[in-house]
This record gives structure tokens, sequence and C-alpha cells, in this order.
């Protein structure tokens, strides 16, 4: 499984889905990525640091926004 870091740039309360841009990449952004219900929709804040789960593919199709720091 693969894990990667980025910036969330946009956040969704009502799908509970965000858009980040992967550490890396600073031209692309990965939209309408799931995010882990446990996480409060207070935290998600534009700009936070964040770890996507990719699963067992790095399809951006699979991937889950899990946790979220300063």
């Amino acid at each position: 499984m693969a894990v990667f870091r980025g910036k969330i740039t946009a956040w969704n309360s009502g799908t509970y889905k965000a858009s980040v841009r992967i550490d890396g990449s600073p031209g692309e952004v990965v939209s309408n990525i799931p995010v882990d219900r446990g996480l409060a929709s207070a935290d998600m804040v534009v700009g936070r640091a964040c770890l996507l789960d990719t699963g067992d593919t790095q399809n951006p199709a699979d991937f889950v926004l899990t946790t979220v720091w300063a």
C-alpha cells in the first residue's frame, strides 16, 4: 500500500470529499477524494497537510484521505 502526502486545496462538507495537491507535483490536484468520516469536518481546512492512502493500487479513484495535521 502506498501513502502520499499532500495539501488540501478544497473541501466539500456535503459530499465529504476533498481536492489535494500531492507533494512533489506542484501543478497537479487530485479531486473528489473520499475523506475518512472519522475526521471532523472542522479539521478539513484548505492548506492543511494530509495523507492519502492508495489501497493496493495507485489509481486516484481508489484514494482515501485518512489523516490531517497542521
